[in-house]
């Protein structure tokens, strides 16, 4: 009601036209398939442009009880519990393979017909403490 003639973009229901200038960008959970199975790592995701220009964006992980977010001039922030928030800052891993590759989704690599783009990264990120390679 506060936000009525707001554009509205879902992940899960489409697109709703609006004539405000802004448009929400939803995503109710991001990472269903960790949350169908326990695992925390899903997120609500929102995002606010205006004029075309992204403006706000929020990832809030329930589970962990976490939430990031920026604004366009007001920087980036991290937020744990009833902690005050703390700035956001860029992981210091200076190469790819030091950092983790992760994702719960191969498949959109396959349905844009990207699987390389997948394999490459893989094969370029470190192994970790871990690693599910042959």
């Amino acid at each position: 009601a506060e936000f009525a003639d707001d554009a509205v973009l879902g992940e899960e229901f489409g697109e709703i036209a609006g004539d405000s200038g802004y448009r929400w960008i939803l995503d109710p959970i991001d990472g269903t398939k960790p949350s169908i199975h326990g695992v925390p790592l899903y997120a609500t995701l929102i995002g606010i442009e205006h004029a075309d220009r992204c403006r706000v964006g929020v990832i809030h992980m329930p589970a962990l009880n976490q939430r990031v977010y920026a604004a366009e001039g007001e920087g980036a922030w991290f937020q744990t519990a009833d902690q005050p928030p703390i700035p956001a800052r860029v992981s210091q891993t200076p190469t790819l393979s030091e950092a983790l590759f992760l994702t719960s989704e191969v498949e959109g690599f396959n349905k844009v017909n990207r699987f390389d783009a997948f394999a490459s990264l893989q094969a370029a990120a470190g192994p970790g403490p871990w690693s599910i390679r042959g």
